[in-house]
């Protein structure tokens, strides 16, 4: 089953040189490591794009919701003295859809974040959106993060 699209408003290819491809293993490119990663089917979200931001505070974790899951409030100040969350929000056709967090790659201050897909093959007729979050180094929050998608389209959303 396919991913949905990212919303075209939002759907394009980083301009910086060394992402052609979708952004791994690209010349001057860095591997950054995903610490942790976990995910949380949360409430479908019709119309949302899919979506990746990068948090450096108990305070932005809020603000971004969903921070009253019980999993998400083991982020806490002491949590983000020395570490920030990449948090993927992701819509996917069919509920059967399992997603993670693949690899991730930098290269200058961009850093471009894999999503996978696996379907068991039985497709349901239930959308599903889903929080995809993983630990990185808090030195990287103030980087422009970009979601490379399991299609290969590419959505820039945040700093």
């Amino acid at each position: 089953m396919p991913l949905t699209s990212p919303s075209a408003a939002v759907s394009q290819k980083p301009t910086q040189s060394g992402f052609a491809g979708g952004g791994t293993g690209a010349i001057g490119s860095d591997t950054v490591t995903l610490g942790s990663p976990q995910k949380l089917r949360i409430t479908y979200q019709q119309g949302t794009p899919n979506s990746i931001t990068c948090v450096s505070s108990a305070e932005q974790l809020k603000a971004y919701g969903l921070y009253g899951c019980e999993t998400l409030a083991a982020y806490d100040d002491s949590f983000f003295d020395s570490k920030a969350l990449v948090l993927v929000k992701y819509t996917v056709n069919s509920g059967s859809t399992q997603l993670s967090l693949g690899s991730a790659t930098q290269v200058s201050n961009m850093v471009s974040v894999h999503v996978d897909a696996q379907s068991s093959g039985m497709g349901t007729a239930d959308m599903a959106t889903w929080l995809l979050w993983a630990e990185v180094d808090k030195s990287l929050s103030s980087c422009q993060w970009v979601l490379d998608t399991a299609d290969n389209t590419t959505t820039g959303v945040t700093h």
